[in-house]
């Protein structure tokens, strides 16, 4: 036990100093609300100088230039001082991605001027960090009308296609970002990123390699750059003979070719302790340092380097963030579901919170069964995609998840083919029975339930328990009231998939019945009667009956 203790305390210890070293250490994101608070309260000349004051620190710094855009340019279009005011107040909301306040500021600037491009732009930019990709993309195409010389919108409105799997539209836009701005290497990686999903790999890896001979330490492009060991032999035999400490200098001030040859070379040696070289590169702040000491600690799969990678969960670079959780995912240790799940469920960038589930997949804690529930209500279709298939393939012990995928997956056929409500309801819903097509069955809803009654009566093993899952689903009164009839079976299996459609049906005339489950022989029962008792009342009492007893009695 007192090993255990020691353990748990040393990790502790190493997360926690890992926080502070990646948050203490950069005042850039201080300074920069700062300065915006300045231009909003009214003084933009003071605010512009203190934006080049950072970027001179940090001549990469997206949004310090995007900012300074605004002010350069509200200042040549003569924007008033009003709606310059409003238009960074909208940029302050957006960049501490409370994105409802930021649309509703750049409302306000286009009703004070429906004609500037800018307003419309960021507008876009709002909506899409929101999960509304068609206004974010009828926005964007407002402030390609007003203004078709501006990269950053076409760029942007690539990426809301990308979003749609529009790829071709997407690789569109992209390339008339770049014909604008030879120099914009965002947009060079997200083409790249594109022609990959199109199977375009040669052409893909190009473009990562233009992103990065213009700014070698652009992290996404990095990670996107598939480091090939055969072509680059000659490299790797040239630097095999380097020292751990000649390779971590090359981590630092090489060039991007060269930081890969490092990171692959640090990664294939091997050490009995963590080398004090990456132990050191988390005092910096250069975010492909850190993503490259994350890969090598990787590789140790030990208490102390999964201590380090969890601190690295809390920086602010979001690259950062998605490998860290990524890492923490291939080293498949329980310890770091806990900030798993803390990560699914609270990071700001929903690129993130996909790696959170991905790496909750290969970790395999039943634990996080409760967690991934919640992430189906995320607000990125992606993320719940992704959610809802690791809740599927991992977590899915009585195939509920798949029917929801199945049902999913059938919706967007269906949409693709256009058939018609109509047509679906007049179909024979006994003959979508034996063809197991139960999505379609859940679509008709309550005409269906009749039939479905009728299908359990039977008690045929092949479609009784999909039965009761399609009930859950439609969630009609006349669903409660048949799966109540059904409790009185002795069959552990049943008793699961009731109390589960319990949940999704959230009526409060259930209670009593899960209450009685929590003390079911099947501890699968006893889980799922939680559950849902958790979902429908919104307490947290555990599996004691006899506080839930009192709890009912006080409440229903």
């Amino acid at each position: 036990m007192k090993k255990n203790f020691f353990k748990t305390f040393l990790i502790f210890s190493v997360v926690l100093i890992s926080f502070f070293k990646i948050n203490s250490e950069d005042k850039s994101s201080e300074y920069f609300f700062n300065a915006l608070s300045v231009g909003i309260s009214g003084d933009l000349k003071n605010c512009g100088l203190q934006l080049k004051k950072i970027l001179i620190a940090d001549i990469f710094n997206i949004r310090v230039k995007r900012s300074l855009d605004i002010l350069t340019d509200c200042k040549k279009n003569k924007i008033s001082v009003e709606n310059a005011k409003i238009l960074l107040q909208g940029f302050y909301y957006y960049h501490k991605s409370d994105f409802k306040s930021s649309i509703e500021e750049y409302k306000r600037s286009i009703l004070l001027n429906s004609k500037y491009y800018l307003a419309h732009h960021n507008l876009g930019s709002s909506y899409y960090q929101n999960g509304q990709n068609t206004k974010s993309i009828n926005e964007y195409k407002i402030a390609i009308k007003l203004n078709p010389t501006y990269a950053y919108t076409f760029n942007n409105l690539g990426l809301a296609y990308n979003r749609m799997e529009n790829y071709s539209k997407a690789v569109e836009m992209y390339k008339k970002a770049v014909r604008l701005k030879s120099s914009y290497y965002k947009a060079y990686n997200n083409l790249g990123v594109t022609l990959f999903r199109q199977k375009k790999n040669e052409e893909s890896q190009k473009m990562f390699a233009k992103a990065l001979n213009i700014n070698k330490n652009y992290s996404l492009a990095f990670q996107n750059y598939d480091f090939d060991e055969d072509s680059n032999s000659d490299l790797l035999n040239y630097y095999q003979s380097y020292s751990n400490n000649k390779l971590r200098s090359l981590m630092e001030k090489g060039t991007w070719v060269e930081k890969k040859i490092a990171v692959f070379l640090l990664s294939k040696r091997h050490f009995k302790s963590i080398p004090i070289e990456i132990i050191d590169s988390l005092k910096n702040r250069d975010s492909i340092s850190q993503i490259l000491s994350i890969k090598i600690l990787e590789k140790f799969d030990t208490l102390e380097s999964t201590g380090l990678i969890i601190g690295f969960l809390s920086s602010e670079n979001w690259n950062v963030r998605y490998e860290s959780a990524l890492a923490l995912g291939n080293m498949r240790n329980e310890f770091s579901s806990h900030y798993l799940h803390k990560t699914l469920l609270n990071d700001k960038d929903f690129h993130v919170r996909e790696a959170a589930a991905i790496a909750i997949y290969r970790v395999g804690d039943p634990e996080s069964i409760f967690y991934l529930k919640k992430a189906l209500n995320d607000k990125i279709s992606s993320v719940r995609n992704i959610v809802l298939w690791v809740l599927a393939n991992k977590f899915d012990h009585y195939g509920k998840y798949r029917l929801l995928m199945g049902k999913k997956i059938n919706k967007i056929y269906r949409s693709k083919k256009k058939k018609s409500n109509k047509r679906i309801e007049t179909e024979n819903i006994m003959s979508l029975v034996y063809a197991g097509d139960w999505s379609r069955i859940i679509e008709i809803g309550e005409p269906a339930v009749k039939y479905i009654e009728e299908i359990i009566k039977t008690k045929n093993p092949d479609f009784y328990i999909d039965g009761i899952i399609a009930l859950g689903e439609i969630g009609c009164e006349k669903c409660t009231e048949i799966l109540k009839n059904l409790l009185i079976t002795k069959n552990p299996k049943v008793k699961f998939y009731i109390a589960q459609a319990f949940e999704k049906i959230n009526d409060r005339s259930t209670i009593p019945l899960l209450i009685e489950l929590l003390e079911d022989s099947d501890w699968k029962v006893r889980k799922q009667a939680l559950m849902s008792l958790n979902m429908i009342t919104g307490e947290f009492l555990g599996e004691d009956k006899q506080k839930w007893e009192l709890w009912w009695e006080k409440n229903q």
